[in-house]
């Protein structure tokens, strides 16, 4: 029996669903008796549905390629799950991921340079704005910039011109993370991600290092250390945690990464990757055994 995607997703609903309902109820005791306990047990409820939501979306990414089968083989069933109130939020943080296409590198470059002239044409609309005062007339807009026309259906207030254009802007740097999945962009991607994730370890250590020093030295001084320690931690798992993100995004590539034997002597080799890439569990699954799978689960 494969196991299913749709079998942890179904659960993590179930759970979402749980805490929301219980944090509704939470709520309306708090307002009712202004309870600084029943406040205190909200605050641990948002912790523990933040919680479940970043683990649900973990997971995903460990079993993209099922998640990417769900959607070409069970489109409906896909849907459902997009609509069900506790799950749709996690698939949408990563259904964009699904439109990811192979290009080559003269194709990654023409696009990528695409992208770069409207994300710089929208910084130019924001500066342009911030002299604006009243209601945006988009006649005006769109004559300097007409790409905008598709996005402004009418006359706008200011603000909600700015929310259009930091929605277009979140669509644009998506689709460029898109191309840079592709060979050998990802490998630059990663590298500048795991840079900055030698720096937060390196800043770990110290930290640590420095902790172990003020031991018996002053509850003050090592309270203080002690939460830039935990500070340094968070900043590290972070940066993993996108690290990790990158490295599943394309599948393929990380299985391919998996699949390379690479040794302290190689010179040649980044180590600190391929640490990172030992760590992950996620293997690539047979399609035609887990439709059949799936076909069973769903009668």
């Amino acid at each position: 029996m494969v196991t299913m995607l749709v079998d942890y997703l179904e659960e993590s609903s179930v759970s979402l669903r749980d805490l929301e309902q219980k944090l509704v109820k939470l709520d309306k005791d708090y307002k009712l008796f202004l309870d600084r306990d029943i406040k205190d047990q909200m605050n641990l409820v948002k912790k523990d549905i933040r919680k479940t939501w970043s683990m649900s979306v973990d997971y995903i990414y460990k079993h993209l390629q099922e998640f990417f089968l769900l959607k070409k083989h069970f489109p409906n069933f896909f849907q459902m799950l997009k609509e069900d109130q506790s799950l749709g939020k996690v698939i949408e943080k990563i259904e964009w991921l699904l439109d990811f296409k192979k290009l080559d590198h003269a194709a990654c470059q023409q696009e990528l340079a695409k992208l770069k002239e409207q994300r710089k044409q929208l910084r130019d609309v924001k500066d342009f704005l911030r002299k604006w005062v009243g209601r945006i007339d988009r006649k005006s807009l769109i004559a300097t910039w007409p790409f905008l026309k598709a996005e402004l259906k009418t006359d706008l207030d200011k603000d909600e011109v700015l929310e259009i254009i930091k929605r277009k802007n979140r669509e644009l740097r998506r689709k460029g993370w898109l191309i840079l999945l592709n060979e050998p962009f990802i490998f630059y991607a990663l590298d500048r991600l795991l840079s900055k994730l030698k720096k937060f370890k390196q800043v770990e250590a110290d930290k640590r290092t420095e902790f172990e020093k003020l031991r018996g030295r002053g509850i003050y001084a090592q309270s203080e250390v002690e939460k830039k320690l935990k500070e340094a931690a968070r900043k590290r798992r972070k940066m993993e945690r996108k690290c990790e993100h990158l490295l599943l995004a394309n599948y393929e590539y990380f299985q391919k990464l998996k699949k390379q034997k690479v040794t302290w002597r190689d010179k040649t080799a980044n180590l600190f990757l391929t640490d990172l890439v030992e760590k992950i569990d996620a293997k690539l699954i047979d399609e035609k055994r887990w439709v059949v799978e799936m076909n069973k689960k769903l009668q």
